[in-house]
């Protein structure tokens, strides 16, 4: 039996990254909010199949993302793909990888610091207990935008602007059905008590770069 995409359903998307031989990933979750025929603009009369849907959402969430990032990521790093899942309620799709016809490199003039040092964007919703908030950290910090570990303020302004972007609804289409999926925070599907939760506001936490260190280079973070 096919998977297929009900209302509401919740995927994952996930932005992928490259500085030489080190990878990094931000994962972030929609849920489906509408899905219209495009030739008449009436709802879809049954559930869209994953093989369908999963596919143009990968492709479809490459350019806008291309255009937040890269602006405020530093040269040298590249925007490789997207890969999006279906992961709630019933069964998960497999995963729809998207390569673009080219990587698309940060704009910053500037060696990037490791991928691994990031700055924090905040994802609030309604809820303030834990299943309740979510978290971004950017990646391909320019070297030349930070002095003793702390942004200046030009690249505040850009990281501003990226988390603008993350509060955008996503619209794609298959060519048949076009979908409106959501930006949410969620805990499915690790939990037996799902949230899943429209994000309000996001923010960048503070000029402060963390290093994720529990990440291992080459494994994504």
């Amino acid at each position: 039996m096919s998977v297929t995409i009900p209302s509401n359903a919740v995927v994952t998307v996930r932005h992928e990254y490259l500085l030489e031989d080190n990878v990094a990933y931000n994962v972030l979750h929609y849920r489906l909010v509408n899905a219209t025929v495009l030739a008449t603009g009436l709802p879809v009369a049954t559930e869209p199949l994953a093989s369908a849907a999963i596919p143009a959402l990968a492709e479809g969430a490459f350019i806008p993302w291309a255009t937040a990032w890269t602006p405020a990521a530093a040269s040298t790093v590249f925007y490789t793909g997207v890969t999006a899942q279906k992961v709630f309620p019933g069964d998960r799709s497999i995963p729809y990888h998207y390569i673009p016809p080219a990587a698309e490199e940060g704009l910053i003039d500037s060696e990037p610091l490791p991928l691994q040092d990031s700055i924090t964007i905040l994802k609030k919703t309604g809820f303030g207990t834990r299943w309740g908030m979510g978290r971004l950290y950017f990646v391909g910090i320019p070297e030349s935008h930070q002095t003793g570990g702390r942004i200046d303020g030009a690249l505040g302004v850009l990281l501003n602007a990226v988390a603008s972007a993350m509060l955008s609804d996503l619209v794609v289409d298959d060519g048949v059905v076009q979908y409106t999926w959501r930006p949410v925070v969620t805990n499915v599907p690790t939990t037996l008590f799902p949230h899943v939760n429209d994000i309000e506001i996001t923010v960048v936490s503070d000029g402060i770069i963390k290093s994720q260190r529990r990440r291992r280079p080459g494994k994504g973070i």
